[in-house]
Order: structure tokens, then sequence, then C-alpha cells
């Protein structure tokens, strides 16, 4: 009897070539891995490289942090939630005194803990209350999340002073341009005076400003930028500037933008803009 002659495809070929034996075992591996990450078991490479997948990431991360902590504290402030249109998250936590002492250095360790950093942190102080602005990066990337505590000084009233009742006026009184320091919006709340602030979208204060404007009582407005006949410098460097050669289409889009970057607002006023208007 002749010889049997294997198929060039059968075992002894795959034998034969031993790298495919380890693709196939490194390919079992990770499956079992990413199983294990999508069961969120046991899992080394995909963890490595995405996170715990039923963690909180990013800026979202921060807000639950906080809310654990507030909660390991036993301080029953809640934390409201803004996002603004570029997509940043805005957190705001009333407190009331002393709490931000004994809040902070708990927070602060939690945040090291989870290898978040801490980039910027700023202090207001008005009257009546004292702001705590944090800006807060997360390992996962992304965005920042941007933190107010406000808090009240120890002997303030518990809530903030209306302003004080005056006779009837014959003019409403705006503040421009606020957005671009907290100073302004604080100096502007404690004249105790009925104003309206007005504040210009996409500056790096608007949230603050507007927040605190509207914790002591005031009316907020938008502070819309629009093109002037002069063609001043400053338009060039004016973020959602309205054009006259926009379409309408155009307009109400960024005028959308401008209405979700500011909170509380009730109306709004030119910002220049003798042309357009």
């Amino acid at each position: 009897m002749g010889r049997r002659r294997r198929s060039p495809g059968g075992r002894g070929s795959v034998l034969r070539r031993p790298w495919i034996v380890a693709a196939a075992i490194v390919v079992f591996v990770l499956g079992l891995d990413f199983l294990g990450w999508l069961t969120d078991t046991e899992s080394f490479v995909f963890t490595r490289i995405f996170g715990k997948r039923g963690a909180a990431t990013g800026a979202e991360s921060v807000a639950l942090l906080i809310e654990e902590t507030l909660a390991s504290e036993r301080i029953g402030s809640p934390v409201s939630r803004f996002t603004d249109e570029a997509g940043t998250l805005h957190l705001k936590v009333s407190l009331a005194p002393g709490q931000f002492l004994r809040l902070a250095p708990a927070l602060k360790k939690r945040l090291q803990a989870e290898g978040a950093v801490l980039s910027e942190e700023q202090e207001e102080t008005d009257g009546e209350r004292t702001y705590h602005l944090w800006e807060v990066r997360t390992p996962a990337g992304g965005r920042p999340a941007r933190v107010l505590f406000s808090s009240r000084k120890a002997g303030a009233a518990s809530e903030p002073a209306a302003p004080k009742a005056r006779r009837p006026v014959q003019a409403a009184v705006i503040m421009d341009d606020l957005g671009y320091n907290l100073e302004a919006a604080r100096t502007a709340c404690r004249l105790g005076l009925t104003l309206t602030l007005s504040v210009l979208p996409f500056s790096p204060q608007a949230v603050a400003s507007a927040q605190i404007g509207h914790e002591h009582g005031l009316e907020i407005i938008l502070h819309l930028p629009m093109e002037s006949r002069e063609g001043h410098e400053t338009e060039k460097r004016t973020p959602g500037l309205l054009e006259a050669r926009m379409s309408d289409e155009e307009i109400r889009r960024r005028v959308r933008e401008q209405i979700y970057g500011v909170p509380y607002i009730r109306g709004a006023n030119n910002h220049m803009g003798s042309l357009l208007t």
C-alpha cells in the first residue's frame, strides 16, 4: 500500500507554524480580559486602557466625589449642576458657616487619592458670603469641572438680604460687561441697590458672576455682543459676535448658544451693536 499524504491544511501544517498558535493564545487571553472588563470582575489590559467600566469618568466623577464627601462629613447640602455650551460642568454647593473648613481637607484628600488635580483655587468674599471657586482636572482628561462653594459668614443672615425698599424710581440701572472677574459682581451686590447685571457670554467668570448676582436677588440679563458701525478693534476678539452679514438662522444659532451659556437670565441687552441694531 502507498503512504497516505497529509492535506496541506491539516493539523501538521498548523503545528509547523507556531506563530499561529501564539496568536490564538493572545486572542483568547485578550478575549477573557475583555469579558472581565465588561462584567466588571477582573481585567488588566482593558482596565488600564479604559478604566473601570462602571466607574464615573471625567467631570462627572468630581460631582460624585463631592456628593460622597458631603455625605461622609454629614453635610446635607445639595450639589446643583450646570453644563455650559462648551461642555464644561459647573457645580455649586451652598454651605452653612464653618462647613467649608471641614469639607475642604477631606475633599482634597479624596481628589488626590483619585488622581484628580486642583488646578485653580480662588476665594472671594463680600459682606455676607464667602465664595471658593475650584477648577478640578481628572485623570480621565476632557474639560475640567468648575466648583463654586458658597457659604454664609458667621453671624450673617440665613438668607441673602434683599435690596432695601426704596421709593419708586424712573430709571433702571444696568451694569454691563460682567464676567471677566468676580470682583465686579461682588461690588455690585455690596451696593444694596436694585440693579440688573448684564453678563458677557463666553467670558471666563460668566457663570460664577451670574450665580453670585442671582443669590443676592439681582436680575441677570445677557450682554449680547453685536457688530458696530465703527468696527471697534475689540470686535475681532469678541467671541459670539452677531454680524449684519449673517443669515437669520446663523444669528438664531449664536443667540441660542449664548443663552445656554449664562444661567438665570431674564432678558438681554446689546454690547456695542450700532450697526446690527
